[in-house]
This record gives structure tokens, C-alpha cells and sequence, in this order.
């Protein structure tokens, strides 16, 4: 790692500017489009185009804003008479760079956001119409019950509010008045279209606040660029110049300011909708059951998104080495892990893990409510009802990927620590997959896991939880064929392409199958976090190059 010779004191103000200038450097050097991945280990993720529209402004701004507040702390110093040579050399150094700083005019920067919300603004709202369905769908209103709704109303908010989004605030005051003159039914369903838009408009913004976070874990170095590296890596890490900057600061006795997660708060926008759908659905079908069952999908994947959401946030407050090293591999997922063979093993966030059944659940219903293939209308209203209500029962198929992949983990995790033990990962994570979608053996296979996992864990507390964890891989099973032979008799009773006949203990049943697999997935990838760092060295920033690639 080629890491410049001035950072060898991590609270080196000169260290600090020249990571500056070095991210700078980089950020000139970007064309209007980046191709980077997402993920760092995954054959599936591929290098797709990233706008750097405001990269280079949010880049300045950063730099502008922390060196602006190391002139005021030493100028405090001054003030209490504390301020000596080195700290006038340093102080003088922050202000002589940031004089060089050339912000991009805000005034630009607003235009070029406002002129693309404004046009996809007005995209959605021209098509309000056709969205009329799909509004209905969010909130789970009946079509009968949403020709009651006063649309007219509903749509001038939408449009009133994607005005607003787009750069007219003068409209934020009619969205106000005209949304006193809801009723309950039209604000909820305006209020979920509402944060769609504001979602669609604002995301565009994401993937160039997240390149002026890359370029600044990465300016520490000059070996990997953004182009050599994952940006999903960087998601919830400061390392680089965000661990020279809390040095710098620490030594002046004051702490960097905050940088606002502008991506954080965008990304907050699904699990918005997620609740609303979730509300929507226990608040409207009021008395019948298997409703609720759904709402409560949906509930759990606002849950699991907010806590990835707030995990990240934590994550990048935490402190990380300066420089190359384990300043460059952090110490929260994701991680990439080098293991024998020359393989690299990709360890992820838990909740991102535990959310992929429940997303696999929820995408059913979405499908099916939402992307009306016109020629099969009938017959999928006739389908419809049926397949919604018996999704926990393929939700085994739905996940096998996901399984495979912690599978194969598992067993080249056990390779490496386990004395003795044969590598024969490809062929037994195959076998794996098979009997975990059978279900009538699942329980051998994910109890095997979790055991083994439990058993290579020194610290006896997590050791032990990680075997109580196992009892998962019986108890979940056993509810997916209860839930298969409550459906398998419902489906005898009322025919094929009916839905099924819904008790309380169908209901149940089918929430607990969803958030069974959803507890089963995350207890699996929870142990193999905390075993990866043992089986080999982390690589520098998640790289994952050559042969080793999983």
C-alpha cells in the first residue's frame, strides 16, 4: 500500500490537507458517469454508471466545512493563550488551503437538481392516473372503497407536492391548505404517493454523496481508486481522511463537524413506504385475518431497513486505524476475508441478511398488485388471492440463493478452522441447498450449521447462543409444513383458484414462517461474522480480485 510519507503521525494537519488534495485530485479526474460495482464479492454485481453531478460539490463542501472548523478551534487556543509555533504553522496551513478551495456555485448545483426533479416530478404526475391502482394498493384499499376517495384532491396534492419537491417552495403552503381538507382515507393514500415522489426525485443524489465518501476513505493511499473498489464497502465505514480528520480534531480538543448522511435520509423513503403499506393493510381490512399477516411482512421489512439505516449511520462513528493496514479494512460488515484456497469469503450486515425472506414475501403481493400484465387480467385476478395468501409455502425456493451462499460460507469457514476437516465446499453447499428447500430435512442441515458455527466460537456466551439459535433450524421448518398442510386442506376445500379459507392459526402460521426464515438467515450470517476475521486476512477496502472471487 503506498501511503505518502507524511502520514506517519495520524494527527499530522499536513497529512490531512494532502489526503485533501489527494481525494480532490481523484474527484477531477471522474467523467460525468463512473462504472463501479455495488457489491465487493458477488458474481452478480456488475459495474454499472454512477452520476458524479455533484460529487465535486459535496467534496468541496466537506473540506471546506472541516478546515473552516480547525481555523476556529486554534483560533480559540489563541484566544485562551494556549496556541504555540507548530499550532500558528498548522492554523496558517488550514487557512492558506482552504483559500485555495474553488467551490462549485451552489446556484448551478441547485439548477442541475432542480431542472431533473422537476422533469421526473412532472413524469409522475402526468401519469397519476395510471398510478390510481397502485396508490390503492399501498394503502390496501379495495377498488370499491378508492372510488370514494376524493382522486381529484389526491392527485392536485401529489402534483402540489412534487412541485415542491422539485424547487417551487412557494407551493409547500397550498400543499398544507389543501391537505386540511383530507379525510383520513385521501391523506393516506396522497401522504404514500407523496414519499414515492419524494423518493423517485431525490435519489438521484445518492450515488454522488456516496463517490465523495469513497474518495474520501480512499485518500489515504493512492494504490486503489474508486473504479478498483465496491461502493457498497464504503456504505457504513469512515476510514481514510474521515480517521485523519477525528486525529486532527482530538488533538485540538474539538471533534469534527457532522457530516449530514444525505444518502441515509433519502434511503429512509422506502421504509417510510413499507409502514404505510403495513398500516395500510391492518388499518382497512379491519376483521379478517390473514391481512394482518401481510401487514406484519411489511412491517418487518420497514423494521429490518431502518435498522440497516441506523446501523450504517453508527458505523461510520466508529473509530478506525489511520493509513493502510486495518485502517483500510474496517471493522464492521461488510468484509472481505481472504480464506484458504485463495478464496475470498464475503461477510454482510445481519439485518441486510435477516430482510431478504421478508423482501422475498412482500414481492409476491407487490407483483401482483402492481404489474397488471393486461392480456392475463383475468386470469391472474383469479390467482391472485391464492398465491398471496400461500407465499410462506415457497418461501424455502424464493431463498435457496441466499442459502447457498452462507452454506458454501459456512463450510469454507470450517475448512479453515476446524483441524482435519475437507475442503469439499462447492459440492456439499449444493447438497445443502437441496435439503434446506425439502423442508422435511431441512431441520438436519440448518441445525448441522448453526452447531458448528456455535461450536468454533471461543467466547463461551455467544458460543452458547449461538446453539440456542439452533433450534431455529427445527422450529421453522416444522411451522412451513404446518403452514403446507394447513394450505394443502384449505385448497381441498374451496378448489384451486380460490384463496384459501384464513383461521387465526393460518395467519399465524404464515407470519411466523416469514419471519422464522427472516431469524433463521441472520442467526447464521451473525456467527459467520463474528468467525471471519479468525479464518484469514481482510482485504484492503473489500477488494476481492483474481481467481479467489466467490
Amino acid at each position: 500500500m503506498t501511503t505518502d510519507e507524511t502520514c506517519d503521525d495520524p494527527a499530522s494537519v499536513r497529512g490531512l490537507v494532502r489526503a485533501y488534495d489527494r481525494a480532490r485530485a481523484a474527484a477531477e479526474e471522474l467523467g460525468p458517469l463512473v462504472w463501479t460495482r455495488s457489491r465487493p464479492c458477488a458474481w452478480w454485481s456488475l459495474r454499472l454508471p454512477r452520476s458524479t453531478l455533484l460529487t465535486r460539490f459535496y467534496l468541496s463542501r466537506h473540506i471546506d466545512r472541516s478546515l473552516g472548523a480547525l481555523v476556529r478551534g486554534y483560533n480559540a487556543r489563541e484566544a485562551l493563550g494556549t496556541l504555540d509555533d507548530a499550532m500558528q504553522r498548522d492554523r496558517d496551513l488550514c487557512a492558506a488551503y482552504r483559500r485555495s478551495l474553488r467551490i462549485p456555485s451552489q446556484l448551478v448545483a441547485v439548477l442541475a437538481y432542480g431542472m431533473a426533479a422537476l422533469v421526473i416530478a412532472q413524469v409522475l404526475v402526468s401519469k397519476s392516473e395510471e398510478f390510481e391502482d397502485t396508490l390503492a394498493w399501498i394503502v390496501a384499499v379495495h377498488a370499491a372503497e378508492f372510488e370514494k376517495v376524493d382522486t381529484d384532491l389526491a392527485r392536485e396534492t401529489l402534483g402540489l407536492a412534487a412541485k415542491t419537491v422539485s424547487g417551487s417552495p412557494a407551493t409547500l403552503v397550498d400543499v398544507v391548505d389543501r391537505s386540511m381538507d383530507m379525510s383520513v382515507l385521501t391523506g393516506f393514500v396522497a401522504l404514500a404517493a407523496a414519499v414515492f415522489v419524494v423518493y423517485v426525485t431525490t435519489r438521484m443524489l445518492v450515488p454522488a454523496f456516496r463517490l465523495k465518501r469513497q474518495l474520501l476513505c480512499l485518500a489515504d493511499q493512492a494504490e486503489f481508486g474508486v473504479r478498483d473498489t465496491a461502493t457498497g464497502w464504503f456504505v457504513d465505514k469512515s476510514v481514510g481522511a474521515y480517521a485523519r480528520e477525528r486525529a486532527v480534531f482530538r488533538a485540538v480538543g474539538a471533534r469534527p463537524p457532522a457530516e449530514w448522511p444525505v444518502d441515509l435520509i433519502i434511503l429512509a423513503g422506502p421504509p417510510i413506504l413499507l409502514l404505510c403499506i403495513a398500516v395500510g393493510y391492518a388499518r382497512f381490512e379491519a376483521g379478517f385475518l390473514y391481512p394482518l399477516t401481510v401487514s406484519s411482512w411489511f412491517l418487518a421489512a420497514a423494521a429490518l431497513r431502518a435498522r440497516w439505516l441506523d446501523t450504517c449511520r453508527r458505523g461510520r462513528n466508529l473509530a478506525a486505524p489511520v493509513g493502510g493496514g486495518a485502517g483500510a479494512v474496517g471493522a464492521n460488515p461488510p468484509i472481505v476475508v481472504r480464506v484458504a484456497g485463495g478464496r475470498h469469503v464475503e461477510g454482510r450486515a445481519v439485518s441486510e441478511v435477516a430482510a431478504l425472506p421478508v423482501l422475498a414475501a412482500i414481492l409476491v403481493p407487490f407483483v401482483l398488485n402492481v404489474v397488471v400484465i393486461r392480456p392475463f387480467y383475468y386470469v391472474e385476478n383469479a390467482v391472485a388471492g391464492a398465491l398471496e395468501v400461500v407465499v410462506p409455502a415457497f418461501l424455502p425456493w424464493l431463498v435457496a440463493g441466499s442459502w447457498h451462499r452462507l452454506a458454501r460460507t459456512t463450510r469454507q469457514i470450517e475448512g479453515t478452522l476446524r483441524a482435519g476437516a475437507r475442503s469439499r465446499g462447492p459440492l456439499r453447499a449444493w447438497a445443502s441447498v437441496v435439503l434446506f428447500v425439502s423442508v422435511v430435512l431441512a431441520p438436519f442441515v440448518v441445525t448441522r450449521d448453526l452447531w458448528v458455527l456455535g461450536g468454533l466460537l471461543h467466547d463461551r456466551p455467544r458460543r452458547n447462543r449461538a446453539r440456542r439459535l439452533a433450534a431455529l433450524g427445527v422450529v421453522v421448518p416444522l411451522l412451513d409444513l404446518l403452514f403446507l398442510k394447513l394450505v394443502s386442506a384449505s385448497l381441498a376445500a374451496v378448489g384451486p383458484l380460490h384463496p384459501p379459507r384464513t383461521g387465526w392459526l393460518f395467519a399465524l402460521t404464515g407470519s411466523l414462517v416469514v419471519l422464522g426464515y427472516g431469524a433463521l438467515l441472520g442467526a447464521v450470517q451473525w456467527a459467520q461474522n463474528l468467525l471471519l476475521p479468525t479464518c484469514g486476512e481482510p482485504t484492503a477496502f473489500g477488494r476481492c480480485d483474481g481467481p479467489g472471487r466467490q
